[in-house]
């Protein structure tokens, strides 16, 4: 059993990548950053407002937050530590207090509270606590739960000595920064993880509740933020985290589960409320936390999965997705010791989300860079330009990490939603398109690049080109 979501509870975003020995397709290899003692989740955010993604990460034994201002090329900061509250197990981000900035919500698993600590801009206030409703608070996640506009939190609390105090708690915003008090929902034997959709098509939001006890249970919202009671789905594995996304693309949203018997399992959605019979696949690791997204720009969701193998070794393991939910290849990549969560995000704005694991025991965050990037840019030869006069756009798509190869592929070019034409690129990455039918007055020219086996689909800022 774990203690208080020592090991096992992470909050995880939406992830991409793909690794594969025969291209040019995959992740550098991981850089580290020191954070606090034993670091157990992260999120992504713009805390400091320069447009880049920036790292908050909840450190256990601590009792800290290390915030790592991105660079917006994949780098960091050294981090900067902010006191927060007993034993942080999980950590999410969002506005509480509508000023535009990120706030964080972290769960103290040892004081059976929250701590919410408001954003300055620069940095954050110190901690103001509130009661989690619950015994040992794992998991936390934030979002508008009751329609109103303003952001809530539910967390998961997981009580061996006292079953009653365990469940899920819904704390409702007042926009301000403060919450009304929680409300408990029973939810399994031992509940993990909580992920947040809409599963039976309603239009509100409900939560699915990972139950280390074995299961999934399922609390079908009304939609003024409270609950109905929960759905069991029976396992008879023991399981960690669960996070949600539709892998077989008809609209319905799935469920993805790991169980600490070195699987995970996709119980696909039946739209009302209910899933079919879970799939599992092994991947050879504990697993202890999953990151969804289109890892390979295929257009179909693929999974991340956290863990160590049999040796110790901390890896995460990429599960391609068919697009019909069933999922094929998989590659591994090293990271650092015991990593507890992954999480996705585009760290540098290419179009190839970038990985970061929390290494429980190595007091670090690994970095992994997706080398699948490009940047797209587009000039034009005469702007304003003259009626009848031709004007030649030139599209140039440079990838992220060069040494991983050349884009190949085609060059869409637009004027506003009609297309002009479709021009493969050269061997220098680059396609030009001349055109005299402009007609007086404003065209906003857009350039898209389809991507190829290697490299993700980009696009330019639009050139809003005059024609006098």
């Amino acid at each position: 059993m774990v203690n208080f979501g020592q090991k096992f509870i992470a909050i995880a975003a939406v992830a991409s990548a793909a690794l594969s020995v025969a291209s040019a397709r995959g992740f550098l290899p991981a850089v580290n950053y020191a954070v606090g003692d034993h670091p157990v989740s992260a999120v992504v955010a713009d805390f400091n407002g320069d447009g880049k993604p920036d790292l908050a990460v909840a450190n256990q034994n601590d009792d800290t937050v290390s915030v790592l201002f991105g660079s917006g090329d994949g780098t960091f900061q050294h981090a900067h530590n902010f006191a927060a509250g007993g034993h942080p197990a999980a950590i999410a981000a969002a506005d509480f207090n509508g000023d535009g900035r990120p706030d964080l919500v972290v769960a103290d698993s040892s004081r059976n509270r929250l701590s919410i600590l408001l954003n300055k801009g620069h940095g954050f206030d110190p901690p103001r606590h509130i009661l989690s409703g619950g015994i040992g608070p794992v998991s936390v996640a934030a979002l508008d739960l009751n329609g109103d506009g303003i952001i809530d939190v539910a967390a998961v609390n997981i009580s061996t000595l006292d079953p009653t105090r365990s469940g899920v708690s819904v704390l409702l915003g007042n926009g301000d920064g403060t919450f009304q008090a929680a409300v408990l929902y029973p939810a399994g034997l031992a509940p993990d993880s909580v992920a947040a959709g809409d599963f039976n098509g309603d239009g509100k939001i409900d939560l699915a509740v990972a139950d280390f006890g074995g299961g999934v249970s399922l609390l079908l919202g009304n939609g003024d933020g409270s609950f109905q009671g929960a759905t069991n789905f029976d396992s008879d594995n023991f399981l960690g985290f669960v996070a949600v996304g539709d892998f077989n693309g008809d609209g319905v949203l799935d469920l993805v589960v790991s169980e600490l018997n070195r699987d995970i399992s996709v119980m696909l959605g039946n739209g009302d409320g209910t899933f079919q019979n879970p799939v599992d696949y092994a991947v050879g690791l504990s697993p202890t936390s999953i990151a969804i997204g289109d890892f390979n720009g295929n257009g179909n969701l693929d999974l991340a999965v956290s863990g160590a193998s049999e040796q110790g070794i901390g890896k995460v393991k990429i599960l391609l997705g068919n697009g019909n939910g069933i999922f094929g290849i998989k590659w591994h990549i090293e990271v650092g010791l015991d990593p507890t969560s992954v999480v996705a995000a585009d760290f540098n704005r290419d179009h190839a989300p970038d990985l970061v694991t929390t290494n429980f025991e190595g007091t670090t965050v690994s970095v992994l860079m997706n080398s699948g990037g490009t940047l797209v840019s587009d000039v034009s030869s005469s702007n304003p330009s003259q009626f009848g006069q031709p004007v030649t756009f030139t599209a140039t798509v440079t990838p992220s990490f060069p040494s991983v190869g050349t884009p190949t592929g085609l060059i869409n070019f637009y004027d506003g939603a009609t297309l002009l034409a479709k021009v493969p690129l050269d061997n220098t990455g680059q396609a030009s398109f001349t055109t005299s039918g402009l007609t007086v007055g404003t065209h906003s020219i857009r350039t898209h690049y389809s991507g190829d086996s290697n490299f993700n689909s980009n696009h330019a800022k639009p050139i809003l080109q005059v024609v006098e």
